[in-house]
């Protein structure tokens, strides 16, 4: 039986595709199925992934025709998955060796919730993988039910990587496509539909936030489409709707739906463009988001400033009023 299928979708990644094949085909549990999807490099990424697979039989490659994007590549791994859990690992990331092991078996200790989770640390560019040399974890999950605590689903992160998802749970559910921020949507989305989650607070995954190739880095380029992130958080409430739990969430979501669209004026504020141009941008965004949204003073400002940098908001606010007193 194959315990955790885990699904690497690979673009252009020849300097660190290797490092994150190392931590998984090292993994304490063994019973896993390692599923790499090419989207189309045209670097040495998927000469290296062939070679790993000649010497390990539960790597399995495929490859796209032509570069389809993320959300399509993890689909087809999700349409290819066999574990009883399903992981995700960016390409550029690398993850501890027990990770699975430590995961997988907190579930069997607990009755078999539907997401397990635990902790990302964030790694510099040029930081070298570490080989985890503690091959006994000792770390200890807590469960929560969703329905009787939803606010605990704000604390967890967007990352699909960081969690191991129950088969069963996310059933026909994919992945938006052609949009970027898509493991938004599919991460809150499978929490709402949670029932049981088991989070870990160890740091397990290793998150490469900072590479200039590669899956992770997609989000901070000045020519992103900025409004796909209101396609990803209206699908958070759609499935609410769809799991009839749009009311036990509500509060939930609206905090959700706020934080992650505010979020990307952080990133707006890194585009290498002009400050007039990048103050533009981020003020009809800012506008955008109250506007569909609602005023930020309808949520818990406490709870929003741990995701998103008030001072910028109340910095892009005067601007907006110079432009009004003009």
């Amino acid at each position: 039986m194959i315990k955790v299928s885990v699904i690497v979708p690979v673009f252009n990644s020849e300097k660190y595709i290797g490092e994150c094949l190392d931590s998984l085909v090292n993994q304490t549990l063994k019973d896993i199925e390692i599923i790499i999807i090419d989207d189309a490099s045209i670097d040495n990424s998927l000469k290296i992934i062939k070679e790993y697979a000649k010497k390990y039989s539960n790597i399995k490659v495929y490859q796209n025709d032509q570069n389809r994007g993320q959300g399509f590549t993890r689909n087809v791994g999700l349409s290819l998955a066999k574990g009883e859990y399903i992981g995700f690992v960016d390409d550029d990331d690398y993850i501890d060796f027990t990770m699975y092991e430590t995961m997988y078996n907190g579930a069997k200790e607990n009755n078999n919730p539907d997401i397990v989770s635990c902790g990302i640390k964030f790694v510099h560019i040029n930081d070298k993988f570490q080989m985890n040399s503690d091959l006994n974890s000792s770390a200890k999950g807590y469960i929560y039910h969703t329905s009787k605590h939803p606010e605990k689903i704000f604390w967890e992160s967007p990352s699909c990587c960081n969690k191991i998802f129950k088969k069963d749970l996310i059933d026909k559910y994919r992945f938006l496509e052609l949009r970027i921020w898509e493991d938004i949507a599919f991460t809150y989305s499978m929490l709402i539909k949670a029932n049981i989650v088991l989070n870990f607070h160890d740091n397990f995954y290793n998150y490469r936030r900072d590479v200039t190739k590669g899956v992770s880095s997609r989000s901070y380029h000045s020519n992103a489409p900025l409004e796909d992130i209101f396609t990803i958080s209206d699908e958070i409430s759609m499935q609410a709707k769809r799991y009839h739990k749009e009311r036990i969430f509500k509060k939930v979501i609206l905090l959700l739906q706020l934080s992650v669209c505010l979020e990307r004026l952080s990133e707006i504020k890194e585009w290498n463009i002009n400050e007039e141009d990048k103050n533009k941008i981020m003020i009809h965004f800012y506008q955008k988001v109250i506007e569909k949204y609602g005023d930020i003073k309808q949520v818990d400002n406490a709870l929003l400033s741990s995701k998103v940098d008030l001072f910028l908001l109340d910095r892009i606010e005067e601007m907006i009023n110079k432009r009004v007193v003009k």
